[in-house]
């Protein structure tokens, strides 16, 4: 007589095996489990990135300091973000972010998207650095 030693995944045989490798992935893809540059930053300014457009098209930012900003191509080619077309992100493949630091800013700049006639059919954001509000004193100013 034969001893047979069965195991959970025997039992599921190798088309049951499959499938739960399937959701695994799957499950990691759906929760996060890539380093794909999706998830937001807090506390940066958020970017989208698209065909054929930057969202938004205009930020204020506080004047004399580095800002992080952080860039998603939700587009379905890819596209990149440089700060007067020179420093910025890599070029980022559809459904992929990457998050960069740029400033100082003193005065209005723009960045955009180098691929070959994407600024000039309109991938733009402007960056405006605003001087941060005065606390004004209770009577003053009204």
């Amino acid at each position: 007589m034969r001893s047979s030693s069965f195991g959970p995944l025997t039992l599921l045989g190798a088309g049951g095996v499959a499938l739960l490798v399937s959701l695994a992935v799957l499950s990691a893809v759906a929760c996060g489990g890539g380093d794909d540059g999706l998830a937001p930053v807090p506390g940066a300014v958020e970017l989208e990135l698209g065909e054929i457009f930057v969202k938004p098209f205009k930020v204020e930012v506080p004047a004399g300091q580095k800002v992080v900003f952080h860039v998603v191509n939700k587009g379905t080619v890819q596209h990149d973000l440089k700060l007067n077309g020179q420093t910025g992100t890599k070029m980022l493949d559809p459904r992929h972010g990457e998050t960069v630091e740029w400033g100082p800013f003193t005065t209005t700049v723009q960045a955009w998207c180098t691929v070959p006639g994407h600024k000039q059919a309109g991938m733009i954001v402007t960056i405006v650095p605003v001087a941060a509000a005065s606390p004004t004193a209770p009577g003053q100013g009204q």
